[in-house]
């Protein structure tokens, strides 16, 4: 079984979602399973690229990746908008390859700016998320509320598998004392 992680994001990337999504990819690969990362990203270079980028991530993750993608029996998908899962679910779900999608705290939103919060805005994108989450074959939530709100969206067939949050035994932790800043702030 050859599973492929898709990751809209810098790789290999500091943050806390790449190196989760490494975390699986290392205990798929334990298990036996053909497991690798793909990532595809844009830069946002202006205000107007923030918002294009969205619609053209679809097509550069094909550009790029197709032949990975088709070469494989699951995909993990993570970090993209309605309109990337829409064409993913068109070009490699339908029974070529099983979708997943690795549900967050905010579905399908990209993190641009505060004109993607207002209500109206907000409101369709959720619709027009719920409407693409139809596509996928499964769903990775790591919460009983995020099983609950994927259980009235997903198709009758789809799967969910929660799975705690991992964390890396092996890395050492250390607690550092932090410092009060000395102006106002809020915790």
């Amino acid at each position: 079984m050859r599973v492929t992680v898709l990751y809209n994001g810098v790789h290999p990337s500091p943050g806390p979602m790449s190196k989760r999504l490494g975390l699986y990819v290392r205990g798929l690969q334990h298990a036996g399973v053909d497991a690798s990362i793909v990532t595809t990203y844009r830069p946002a270079g202006s205000a107007l690229s923030a918002y294009t980028n969205p619609f053209i991530l679809p097509f550069q993750v094909k550009k790029e990746h197709d032949a990975v993608l088709k070469a494989s029996d699951v995909i993990l998908v993570d970090g993209f908008n309605w309109f990337s899962y829409f064409w993913l679910g068109a070009w490699y779900g339908g029974g070529k390859t099983k979708l997943l999608y690795e549900l967050n705290e905010k579905p399908g939103t990209v993190y641009t700016s505060r004109l993607l919060e207002l209500k109206p805005i907000k409101a369709l994108g959720l619709m027009l998320t719920r409407w693409a989450m139809r596509s996928f074959d499964g769903f990775v939530v790591i919460s009983e509320p995020l099983r609950e709100f994927i259980s009235a969206q997903k198709r009758p067939d789809a799967r969910i598998v929660k799975l705690p949050i991992i964390i890396d035994t092996r890395e050492p932790f250390t607690e550092v004392a932090s410092e009060i800043p000395p102006h106002p702030y809020i915790i």
